[in-house]
């Protein structure tokens, strides 16, 4: 249920126009702060019960929704009460959330024959997948001036714009930042085996079997292709150069 009244301009709301309905201001030169009824003084619980007779007296036959401008009591009906007009803030600021511009990357064109005649050419959301979706089945014609003027036959042309590229590559600091890390992963056993897995290169092969464990029919742990051969870490090989040691694991691993 809506009010047919038309609402206040908000110059007139704002000079303390009232409202066109009742006749009742829509802001009270008292103010009133709701802080819920279990909360009332006696006063502003004596004064909340007369604004409340005072609605049902005016207003006892409407059975609709009540309104009022916040800071003040009194309330207006939804059927015999327009609704305060809105601030040129609030104007903008759902305009701003409401009104922003389909990108043309987005917005398909679609070339349309028209039951005049002519042939003309509209966009749509490129989710309409359609030619009902897109128009409900009708548009108007520029050539002509036919309106509305039914679609006889149509197709999709493509998008005004192409979509812009992914930019998931990264810039060179970052691919720089991955390699880096790559790098310092490399050495660590198993990463070559679930490096290759992640490539769907399958699991890389494992090394020789000892004699001793030929003989009893079971293998060696598994080795990754070329971890034995990796470098150690570089305070490790520092001091191994120092005390002749081997540098790599491999060259641990046998010594």
């Amino acid at each position: 249920m809506t009010c047919e009244i038309p609402s206040l301009t908000w110059e007139q709301y704002a000079a303390g126009g009232p409202c066109p309905g009742c006749g009742r201001p829509y802001r009270d030169e008292e103010p009133w702060e709701s802080k819920g009824t279990m909360r009332f003084t006696e006063e502003e619980r004596a004064r909340y019960e007369a604004e409340h007779a005072l609605f049902k007296q005016h207003h006892a036959d409407c059975n609709a929704m009540r309104h009022s401008v916040s800071g003040s009591l009194t309330t207006h009906c939804g059927k015999c009460c327009p609704p305060p007009p809105m601030s040129p803030s609030q104007r903008e600021t759902i305009a701003r959330l409401l009104g922003r511009p389909t990108p043309p990357n987005e917005l398909m064109r679609w070339k349309l024959r028209l039951y005049c005649g002519h042939v003309i050419e509209r966009t749509a959301h490129y989710t309409h997948k359609t030619l009902h979706a897109a128009f409900a089945g009708s548009t108007s014609c520029p050539e002509c001036g036919l309106d509305p003027a039914t679609i006889i036959d149509g197709e999709a042309v493509g998008l005004e714009e192409e979509p812009p590229r992914s930019r998931r590559a990264g810039t060179p600091a970052t691919k720089a930042k991955r390699l880096q890390s790559r790098r310092r992963l490399s050495w660590k056993p198993g990463y070559a085996n679930w490096r290759r897995r992640s490539l769907g290169c399958g699991r890389a092969e494992t090394v020789a079997r000892s004699p001793l464990t030929e003989s009893s029919g079971r293998s060696e742990p598994d080795q990754a292709v070329g971890i034995g051969d990796a470098p150690l870490p570089s305070p490790v090989r520092r001091v191994a150069a120092k005390v002749g040691l081997p540098r790599t694991r491999g060259e641990m691993s046998r010594y």
